[in-house]
């Protein structure tokens, strides 16, 4: 097993020295299906701003999103999502941060999964790829400006990349951002992420505190892109996040700088909370609500077995003992593979 090891660290060396050998001239996708033609590399091109810069008063919502499969059959699947929503009033004073909690919304649903769609089940291929997720994701945050619980002056968080899916909710609100905690592009092979912190290091900006770089020269694609892709800090030494801010907005505004700068003043403000470790206090405080906790699907399971028998004493017998023998399978497969 040693040498082994000591070959895949031979190889990745290999990897990282050739990577570091190149000119950075482009990003790619995780898919590497499309390329970013990058600005040159250099210490002007680091912006440095203060979360002291912020209004004295701003609002600020978040959402994240999460999911999972209780269970798993070869003609059938119940999946479990919960989207949480939350806005908070940040009032800001001789560097003194309170925040206040303005709305909390939780919803949770269960998916029947099939191979073929019917009028009560949607496509499992469809949940895997995230598409029904994402389709109730943007229902439910547009459901939540409707209501009046996202004023139109707010900062609107999603956790997550924009894209085509966000369209309606950037039509919608004027102040939305897109903010990873990781992201698939590369750069010489290199995570996109830690290629800036490495600049940043190089070009003597890592004692800097916060900062923002705006990556991207040209987006190779014959259509505009969804989002404006930046990276940046929102503490000192933390790590480099992936912005994404809605492209036709950041293009269609006189100061495109400051219009970034404005909100990374917000999102800085609201990193200095170390419990999040320099995450945006809000972003971090959806996906706690939106995590799936280790025992979420235990206790899911527990909850349609008791349902089943229930449904079991007024139903055909037979019926519900193949049931049982297919949830039997799927308990002892899960069980199998947690090594149990």
């Amino acid at each position: 097993m040693q040498t082994k090891v000591e070959s895949i660290i031979k190889v990745l060396e290999d990897k990282y020295k050739s990577a570091s050998q190149k000119e950075a001239e482009y990003m790619e996708s995780a898919s590497g299906s499309i390329k970013y033609k990058l600005s040159p590399i250099s210490k002007n091109n680091f912006k440095e701003y203060s979360p002291f810069g912020a209004d004295e008063h701003f609002r600020v919502a978040a959402f994240d999103g999460g999911s999972l499969i209780i269970y798993e059959t070869p003609s059938w699947n119940i999946a479990y999502t919960k989207l949480a929503f939350r806005s908070f009033e940040i009032n800001l004073k001789d560097r003194t941060c309170n925040t206040i909690q303005k709305d909390r919304v939780l919803e949770h649903d269960m998916i029947m999964l099939t191979e073929q769609r019917t009028t009560k089940s949607q496509l499992r291929q469809d949940f895997e790829n995230g598409s029904i997720l994402k389709q109730m994701e943007t229902d439910f945050i547009l459901k939540q400006i409707e209501e009046g619980k996202v004023l139109e002056d707010d900062l609107l968080l999603i956790d997550g990349a924009l894209g085509q899916e966000n369209l309606r909710i950037i039509n919608k609100h004027k102040n939305v951002i897109g903010v990873s905690k990781r992201t698939g592009h590369c750069i010489n092979n290199y995570s996109a992420a830690s290629y800036m912190a490495l600049q940043a290091t190089e070009h003597k900006f890592n004692d800097k505190h916060w900062f923002y770089y705006p990556l991207v020269e040209k987006y190779e694609s014959e259509i505009d892109p969804v989002a404006e892709l930046i990276f940046g800090t929102f503490r000192g030494n933390s790590n480099v996040f992936r912005l994404d801010f809605p492209y036709k907005q950041l293009k269609n505004e006189k100061e495109p700088q400051e219009f970034i700068k404005q909100r990374m003043h917000k999102l800085g403000i609201c990193a200095l909370d170390s419990k999040y470790k320099a995450y945006p206090y809000p972003l971090g405080a959806v996906h706690s609500d939106a995590v799936m906790r280790m025992n979420t699907k235990d206790l899911l399971k527990q909850y349609i077995k008791k349902h089943i028998g229930n449904a079991k004493k007024q139903g055909a017998v037979e019926v519900f003992e193949m049931l049982e023998k297919d949830i039997q399978h799927a308990d002892w497969y899960d069980a199998l593979r947690k090594g149990a």
